[in-house]
């Protein structure tokens, strides 16, 4: 997931203390690499947000990895630094740890690279290895790095009593110690990083409980002799539990060993693949945490692995796994150990769910009872139930509201993925890092491809660019120029810059804005390169997935003239935080907000750049000559220097002798004359009877036709608009320039070129008329599709091709015979509702030409598809006032024998203002409009549309606190939707059903349901109300997996609704783990969620639990009277 290093200094410093850091205390995923790639992003977060400088004072508590870490890349930046640690040596839990054996990427296992043995790390690196040996690694890389030439890095051992001093304000001042040498005062520093890891464990040796770092006999032939097996029991099923259970029941285990003999030659690329699938729907939460024994006993695992296995199990062992949850497969384990576990089970290990009681030593046994079963013996317990905190007992002075936000929010940590660029710790004239750096592969983003011309004359353009990008508070960036300057080609060059790769990572994002392009379509636009997936909700999840990290948003082709893009579209999106907004037009807006501004003006090449750039792409051409002299001295825009180069290309394929050329540039010359005093201005070359004085009659026609086509033309579809002459006529336009190849294969017309023909110069009628039924085809055959089986498909078939239909469709609507493109329009309905994409604002001048042909139905048609589309991407009032407009039409009609279509339209428009009723509360006016349309829809005989008006009224009826009326509803609806085959009906159904008895069985079948059709909406609330449901069981660990796994989602639809009862479930749940300020902390988050949505019902439970809370917290009362 994205970054910006402003998220990693939000997730890391301490609410209400600036200066103040936490290092991986409250994090999910901690191994020793990983603290150490948190340590480095904080350094460079620091550095980079101008926090830290070359000579800062930093004080580091804590000599563990992470804490060493730190301290070593704030030294080799400049920083003087001071590391206090308790103990009195480095990496106290770890150094005398000979049992263990650590990998720096294994827990990434089966991913790419996370065999790696060598951490790759351009501070304090080491390779895989036993504990001991990576700790002597990690000292002498220590060592090395402070006998380092100007590094000043000073270790306090026997450190304490650490107290710092804070500002009025809450930032920090100074802090002071003891250690073994004395009393330090408080001394001035810039920043006080706390890396003392996520707690301790409680060490009981008699019952079982060691640390995990602690020497343990497990890797040696335990019971070695005894008659009966040997039986151990293991408690806890996270990455630590399991693995003992690994070392418990093979023999010589050890991680480097199963890698190297069973993993590397035994397990096929096809169950790596199974394995990394299972991981995304995990973390997509598309599976469920406590059905994942279920996904792993379904995989296909070669009998080799398993017989590996079974030849290493110790016969004398009998191991027994216990955990709180029914599964013992969890998400806070690796998949590496997840996979092994998951096997040993079928070899016979046995797994106890439930809680357990503290073992009791009987001579030479341990006794424990369980939830489920009667107590059982066992010779050996080991107990791995986590570290407990102690920030809040080690610091005091730490606010515990404050560790609570941090608390709550580490389950969206985002600080364990590398974000330093390889220069980021290289000292002062190295040419490498301390240590090679190993780079995590970014994923290739969506960028246009370069060009394969040359780049010339743009160096300090380009510089100007990129440093805005790589900007500490990168600035809103216009970029302005005339056309054909080169706007486009500098954007995408600065996109491919390494350094902005290096900032930005995958998420730089360049979108071409077309001529009229609205709100909707650039949305759309902007899902196509983001990679968003179609449905509902489209623009609520791109602005959340813009809002995860760092990006850089380029919108090409954006003017202040732009018909149809609204102001508050471009100032939503400059009002993103964390969003580097690009506006690139002729003359770009710039939105006002409170965030910095800069202007860049591209100005035309020089007459060197011009004279180099022209001779690269046409060797032959003499640059002295006189006449190309005075066209191209003065510089001129590069789309210029590309018409030039056609020019002579053309000419040279003709008369190959290159001295010919001077009399083209005197042509030329002439030709593009301007009046006394003016510039002399190329644009000429493409004036629309230019153009087609230099093109055959078979390349004009296609030019034409494609000017009038926003997105170009696949080569298919080109084969089927210019039949039989498409070939020669596309390389005659490409040759010369006029038209490009894109990266996805579409053939363009150049944007000057494209401008200057499509308003002057119409296709000819013939391609016209055969281009109009191609694409109103495409609408009617593929529109209805989307929604049902082929949905998916009709949906990739329409999307790239969306703006040319709509285009096309203005076309022939403005026509002669408009009316006959209305019903292909109307098709497009389902398209438009359920992928996002497009913008059905041509619905409007679709409903005038109906109008001034008289015919009421389509009119009518056009406002209820409208009404349905805004109602979709909730623009409730807009739908609200086009059902409403909708209704009097539809009513024209003679109600007894009303035309089917406008007997449908009419319970479609009623239907939707019940939907917009009972979303604002309004359940008598919801239930009036339920009723009439389910009149209307039985007797037009369409029991879809009836099933969704009677699960409308069970949701009704629900609000009203009738059940028995609702289940019967919603029972009903179903088998409707069952006959009619509607998975996505039926899953609402089911939905409603398991919400409403309790039912998990229910509410997990309509995941999945919702999961199959693409409803990110209904998947989210079903893995709410399972949250819901284990809360109420008190299976606290199912509820906290279920809420979190739901909150993201719900977040990325933007439903507040949804994402406030989320937050209330994690609030109850913290009041049962007696967590009263995290409680706190929810509950609030949840009422000012439900205050934006005005649902005052909810508000008040909000605030009923926080009155419950303040009665919680509250002192007791003592009795004051003093003493006599």
């Amino acid at each position: 997931m994205r970054n910006h290093l402003r998220d990693i200094l939000k997730h890391m410093e301490v609410p209400t203390l600036r200066g103040v850091f936490l290092l991986g205390c409250f994090e999910r995923r901690v191994t020793l690499y990983s603290q150490q790639v948190r340590a480095l992003n904080l350094v460079h977060a620091l550095f980079e947000r101008k926090r830290l400088k070359p000579g800062s004072r930093v004080v580091v508590v804590g000599a563990g990895a992470g804490g060493m870490t730190f301290a070593a890349g704030a030294a080799l930046r400049g920083c003087r630094v001071d590391v206090l640690e308790q103990q009195n040596v480095l990496l106290p839990l770890l150094a005398e740890n000979r049992t263990r054996w650590i990998h720096p990427h294994l827990y990434d296992w089966p991913a790419p690279g996370s065999e790696e043995p060598s951490a790759q790390l351009p501070v304090l690196n080491w390779t895989a290895g036993r504990v001991h040996e990576v700790v002597e690694q990690l000292r002498s890389a220590w060592d090395a790095v402070r006998t380092t030439k100007g590094v000043e890095l000073a270790v306090h051992l026997g450190a304490g009593d650490i107290h710092p001093t804070l500002l009025p304000e809450g930032g920090l001042k100074s802090v002071g110690w003891n250690d073994s040498t004395g009393y330090t005062p408080p001394t001035p520093v810039d920043a006080l990083v706390l890396a003392v890891g996520f707690g301790v464990e409680r060490r009981e040796p008699a019952i079982g409980r060691r640390s995990y770092w602690e020497n343990d006999e497990l890797d040696q032939e335990i019971g070695f002799g005894r008659q009966r097996k040997t039986r151990i029991l293991i408690s806890g099923t996270g990455d630590g539990g399991l693995m003992d259970l690994c070392r418990a029941t093979l023999r010589e285990f050890s991680q480097e060993k199963v890698l190297r003999e069973l993993l590397t030659p035994s397990c096929p690329q096809s169950l790596k693949d199974e394995l990394l699938e299972i991981e995304d729907e995990l973390q997509d939460g598309h599976v469920r945490a406590d059905a994942l024994s279920e996904r792993y006993h379904a995989l296909r695992v070669p009998k080799a692995l398993d017989d590996w296995l079974r030849e290493r199990l110790r016969p004398g062992i009998e191991a027994v796994l216990n955990g709180q949850t029914e599964d013992p497969l969890s998400g806070n384990a690796s998949t590496l150990n997840r996979f092994l576990v998951s096997r040993l089970f079928t070899l016979g290990v046995r797994y106890r769910p439930g809680a357990m009681s503290d073992p009791i030593r009987m001579g030479g046994e341990y006794e424990v009872g369980f939830a489920s079963a009667s107590p059982r013996r066992f010779d050996h317990v080991i107990l791995r139930h986590g570290p407990k905190p102690s920030l809040e007992q080690d610091f005091p002075w730490l606010p515990k509201e404050a560790l609570a936000k941090m608390q709550a929010r580490s389950d969206l940590d985002q600080t364990r993925d590398q974000r330093w660029p390889d220069s980021a710790f290289r000292l002062k004239g190295a040419e490498s890092t301390p240590v090679g750096t190993r780079r995590r592969a970014i994923p290739p983003p969506r960028l246009p491809a370069r060009e394969g011309s040359p780049f010339i004359g743009r160096a300090d353009e380009m510089e100007h660019v990129v440093g805005a990008l790589l900007a500490a508070d990168p600035p809103i960036l216009c970029v302005s120029g005339s056309g054909g300057i080169g706007k486009t080609r500098l954007l995408i060059e600065a996109l491919h810059d390494p350094r902005v790769a290096d900032r930005y990572g995958s998420a730089r994002y360049f979108v071409r804005v077309r001529d009229g392009t609205r709100g909707d379509s650039l949305f759309g636009a902007m899902a196509e390169v983001m990679e968003v997936a179609p449905g509902s909700d489209l623009r609520a999840r791109i602005l959340a997935a813009l809002s995860e990290g760092s990006a850089v948003l380029v919108l090409d082709g954006v003017d202040e003239a732009s018909e149809g893009l609204l102001p508050q579209d471009l100032l939503e999106l400059a009002q993103m935080e964390d969003l580097t907004l690009v506006l690139v037009g002729r003359h770009p807006p710039c939105p006002r907000t409170g965030r910095p501004q800069r202007a860049i003006e591209v100005l035309p090449l020089t007459g060197p750049a011009s004279e180099s750039l022209l001779q690269q792409m046409v060797p032959q051409v003499d640059v002295t000559d006189p006449a190309l002299l005075a066209l191209i001295g003065e510089g001129v825009a590069p789309l210029d220097i590309q018409l030039l180069a056609g020019l002579a290309r053309s000419q040279l394929a003709l008369h190959p002798d290159a001295n010919l050329l001077g009399e083209l540039w005197q042509g030329v010359m002439r030709k593009t004359q301007p009046p006394s005093g003016s510039p002399r201005r190329l644009e000429s070359l493409i004036e629309p009877e230019r153009i087609r004085s230099r093109l055959t009659v078979e390349a004009f026609r296609l030019l034409s036709l494609l000017a009038h086509l926003p997105e170009g033309a696949s080569r298919e579809d080109l084969s089927l608009l210019f039949p039989a002459m498409e070939e020669a006529a596309l390389s005659e336009l490409t040759k010369l320039g006029f038209v490009h190849v894109d990266a996805s294969g579409r053939r363009r017309v150049q944007a000057l070129v494209r401008e200057a023909l499509r308003g002057a110069v119409p296709p000819e009628p013939t391609d016209l008329e055969r281009t109009l039924l191609h694409y109103s085809g495409l609408a009617s055959h593929f529109g209805p599709q989307v929604g049902g089986s082929l949905g998916a498909l009709a949906i990739e078939r329409l999307r790239p091709e969306v703006e040319n239909i709509e285009a096309m469709f203005l076309e022939g609507i403005q026509g002669r015979e408009g009316h006959r493109f209305i019903d292909p329009l109307l098709a497009l309905n389902n398209f438009w509702r359920f992928s996002g994409y497009g913008s059905p604002a041509i619905l409007g001048r679709a409903r005038e030409v109906a109008r001034k042909e008289g015919d009421l139905l389509r009119e009518a048609l056009c406002l209820q598809v409208e009404a349905q589309v805004a109602q979709e991407r909730s623009r409730h009032q807009d739908a609200e006032r086009l059902f409403t407009q909708a209704l009097p039409l539809f009513e024209r009609f003679d109600p007894e024998h009303m035309h089917l279509r406008a007997t449908l339209g009419y319970a479609r428009s009623i239907r939707g203002l019940g939907a917009l009723a009972l979303d604002g509360g309004r359940l008598d006016e919801a239930e009036s409009c339920f009723s009439k349309a389910l009149q209307y829809f039985n007797a037009a005989n369409s029991p879809l549309s009836a099933a969704n008006c009677i699960h409308g009224l069970g949701k009704v009826a629900l609000d009203r606190g009738q059940v028995s009326e609702a289940r019967l509803q919603f029972e009903e609806a179903q088998r409707l939707f069952g006959h009619s085959g509607n998975r996505l009906g039926k899953a609402h159904c089911l939905r409603s059903l398991g919400e409403l008895e309790s039912s998990a069985k229910l509410l997990e079948e309509a995941r999945m349901l919702f999961s199959e059709v693409g409803n990110l909406r209904g998947k989210a609330h079903c893995l709410r109300s399972l949250g819901d449901l284990a809360l109420k069981h008190a299976n606290l660990n199912d509820a906290q997996a279920l809420y979190e796994q739901a909150r993201p989602l719900l977040k990325q639809v933007g439903s507040l609704r949804g994402e406030a009862n989320c937050l209330l479930g994690l609030g109850r749940l913290s009041v049962q783990r007696a967590l009263p300020e995290m409680a706190r902390i929810h509950f609030e988050e949840a009422a000012r969620l439900f205050e934006r949505v005005q649902d005052k019902q909810s508000i008040q439970r909000c605030h009923t639990q926080l009155e419950g809370l303040g009665r919680l917290s509250a002192p007791t009362p003592t009795n004051t009277t003093p003493r006599r």
